[in-house]
């Protein structure tokens, strides 16, 4: 048996690195906004959330944004095709004939 979803993958981490919030050489109406990394996004290494007994993985409409302090936030819609094992039984009401 198998089951498919849209499965919607959002991870967050913090690269004080990259934080350019105090970073005087900022344009300051900048300083409060964040960057979207859509352009270079496959460049970038992103940790990505494992399934296992996936048949299909589909990755669709990526994002990818720095917020001022270092956090970047990484989104991905994923269709998802996931093999499972599954036994039937009678139910409580089912009939047997």
């Amino acid at each position: 048996m198998n089951f498919e979803l849209v499965l919607i993958e959002r991870s967050t981490w913090v690269a004080s690195e990259l934080a350019y919030e105090s970073n005087t050489s900022v344009d300051a109406a900048y300083r409060s906004s964040p960057i979207n990394l859509n352009s270079v996004i496959a460049s970038i290494w992103i940790p990505r959330t494992q399934i296992t007994n996936i048949s299909k993985n589909e990755y669709r409409d990526t994002s990818l944004f720095l917020y001022p302090n270092g956090t970047l936030e990484y989104t991905a819609y994923r269709h998802v095709i996931v093999l499972c094992r599954m036994e039937l039984d009678l139910m409580p009401f089912d009939k047997n004939d």
